[in-house]
């Protein structure tokens, strides 16, 4: 007598559960990634992962290991990203850049109507 997980249609049963759930892992990330709000989460975390930064600054072996965890998860979160949708991650730096923008436009802005406010003042 064969064990369970040695009978075909068991195995078959059990990678076709294993897509399913896989699918539909991919499905919930795209959704994200088809809103803006989704996408703006999923750069903060990449930023926070520090994907793109090293692990190792001579602060000690625990929090280089600490930075190299939270890098790889990082880095996991980017595949997924990119298994999800291949085009996700460009348009994520494009919004992020647009939204730097934004800030910037808004920042300054706020600058000129303090400056404009402090020479109306000095008029009076």
């Amino acid at each position: 007598m064969t064990a369970a997980s040695d009978d075909p249609q068991t195995v078959a049963a059990a990678e076709d559960a294993a897509r399913s759930m896989r699918e539909r892992d991919l499905n919930d990330l795209r959704v994200v990634l088809d809103l803006a709000a989704g996408r703006r989460l999923l750069w903060r975390l990449l930023g926070m992962a520090g994907i793109y930064e090293g692990t190792v600054r001579g602060d000690g072996v625990e929090l280089a290991a600490l930075r190299d965890g939270r890098r790889q998860l990082g880095i996991e979160l980017l595949q997924e990203i990119h298994a999800a949708n291949d085009e996700a991650y460009v348009r994520m730096q494009v919004q992020h850049l647009e939204d730097e923008r934004d800030r910037a436009r808004i920042v300054a802005e706020a600058q000129r109507a303090a400056q404009e406010m402090r020479d109306s003042d000095g008029l009076a």
